[in-house]
């Protein structure tokens, strides 16, 4: 699969499973929700998640951690495996989840930095 280093988790396994139906003519069976992804690193598995206890947090936002941030290189392992045989570590199994917008989450760069550079350059 090509991914970016700024790649987020969420984007990963979107082009993971998209290749997955590319490939073999039906999509993957499991919902992407439902999808975790692991990362082989010095012979185990590191599981990948958008926002995690290690995440970026700058003022009351968490920054979404991409593939550079777990350091993944080229033609790394990547497993793919269905949260029903392993249970999720946080009850949040996705963003996509926080119906309530509880959290605040960015990407690449933070907003209110933007903005604040903006008003005063």
């Amino acid at each position: 699969v090509d991914a970016l280093s700024c790649d987020t988790v969420e984007q990963l396994k979107e082009k993971i499973l998209s290749t997955f139906r590319a490939k073999f003519g039906f999509p993957y069976e499991t919902p992407i929700r439902d999808v975790c992804v692991e990362y082989e690193k010095h012979g185990s598995f590191v599981p990948l998640q958008d926002v995690d206890a290690s995440s970026e947090v700058i003022g009351d936002m968490k920054k979404l951690n991409t593939l550079k941030y777990y350091q993944i290189s080229d033609g790394a392992a990547i497993k793919v495996i269905s949260k029903k045989d392993h249970p999720p570590l946080s009850p949040q199994t996705s963003l996509k989840d926080d119906e309530n917008f509880s959290g605040k989450y960015f990407h690449l760069i933070d907003p209110d930095v933007v903005e604040d550079q903006a008003k005063s350059p």
